[in-house]
């Protein structure tokens, strides 16, 4: 199963890659980076992404104004 670390760490990155600024990180290459982590996690066994859905909730508490876009993240990756 995955660890809460390893969930901050894909919610960091999701974090990064929606909100850098456009002088640090080009939209696409951020849009290409967003859909390929989307890839990796939509084929992880259903077990581990219901853990993974159930873990981004747990954790969206911990992200203050990001609450919300870590709470939407399983969704909008297509996880559900």
């Amino acid at each position: 199963m995955t660890s809460k670390n390893i969930t901050r760490a894909l919610v960091d990155l999701a974090i990064f890659l929606e909100y850098a600024d456009q002088k640090i990180l080009d939209t696409d290459a951020a849009i290409q980076a967003m859909e390929q982590l989307a890839e990796r996690l939509q084929n992880l066994p259903e077990q581990e992404k219901m853990h993974l859905i159930r873990q981004l909730e747990e954790v969206s508490l911990e992200y203050g104004e990001h609450e919300g876009f870590v709470r939407a993240l399983a969704e909008n990756l297509d996880l559900r």
